[in-house]
């Protein structure tokens, strides 16, 4: 193959790869402007999710300005959820809000500081049960909540009766189905109990169940699912963005492809 047959080829490899781009631009900035969100942040809040609470707190701001630089009409709800008798609160909810310093000053309040917890079952239940309280819009798509946690609801380590409130996982899960909000899963400090749980919720109403590994992911893992649920390109952009940046890790890469 002559020099100029080769050239010529990568001349029109180049132009297509140009064109390509230039064709991509428009369909995500269609993508963020089209694209709905509603997306509920839930967290353990007992002792031993300490750590992944603070790496969120510190960097919640950071974490809107992701989102809804992608979704600029992102709405997003914070549940946090401790156990029965084991705290001031056995949940505190946010409503669905679209303001920063709104999400911010709520996640930061000391009154949410992380503190007990048994060791068995914690109050899943009931932070499903405040999901479905919330004023979703109707419709099939763009609805999520991203479940952070380390331990199963009441009625799988132990018995539906524990949860003093009456409420069932089965059920509350039923309901977010019949809503079209999809459950994400992510399991931190690798509690065996908790894995098929976890995997149920998910599966269940067609979100994904994924493995923490490394707690400085979990940031841009709330951020990847939120923009994911709105809008799958806006995915594939953001991994792009990162793996650019020199910071898509294994560990990373590997929690983005379990949630695609």
């Amino acid at each position: 193959m002559s020099g100029e047959i080769v050239q010529k080829q990568k001349e029109a490899l180049l132009k297509k790869i140009a064109e390509h781009k230039s064709l991509a631009k428009p369909i995500l900035d269609k993508a963020r402007k089209t694209s709905p969100l509603e997306v509920v942040f839930m967290f353990d809040t007992t002792g031993s999710m300490d750590i992944y609470l603070s790496e969120v707190q510190v960097n919640v701001q950071l974490i809107i300005r992701e989102i809804r630089k992608r979704v600029p009409d992102a709405r997003i709800s914070v549940i946090v959820y401790k156990d029965h008798e084991q705290g001031p609160y056995v949940t505190k909810t946010l409503a669905f809000s679209e303001k920063e310093e709104e999400i911010t000053a709520f996640l930061r309040s000391p009154d949410i500081m992380p503190g007990a917890g048994g060791g068995g079952a914690e109050a899943v239940e009931c932070a499903l049960y405040e999901a479905n309280q919330l004023d979703w819009t109707k419709g099939p798509k763009g609805k999520a909540i991203i479940l952070i946690g380390d331990k199963p609801p009441h009625g799988v380590m132990d018995s539906f009766d524990d949860c003093l409130s009456g409420r069932d996982y089965r059920i509350e899960t039923d309901k977010l189905v019949e809503k079209n909000v999809k459950i994400y899963t992510v399991l931190c400090n690798n509690v065996t109990e908790t894995i098929n749980n976890f995997q149920f919720l998910a599966e269940k109403t067609g979100g994904k169940f994924v493995t923490l590994e490394a707690i400085h992911d979990l940031v841009d893992l709330i951020v990847a699912v939120s923009i994911k649920e709105s809008n799958p390109l806006l995915l594939q952009a953001y991994t792009d963005e990162l793996r650019k940046k020199g910071v898509l890790t294994d560990s990373k890469r590997k929690l983005l492809q379990g949630i695609s």
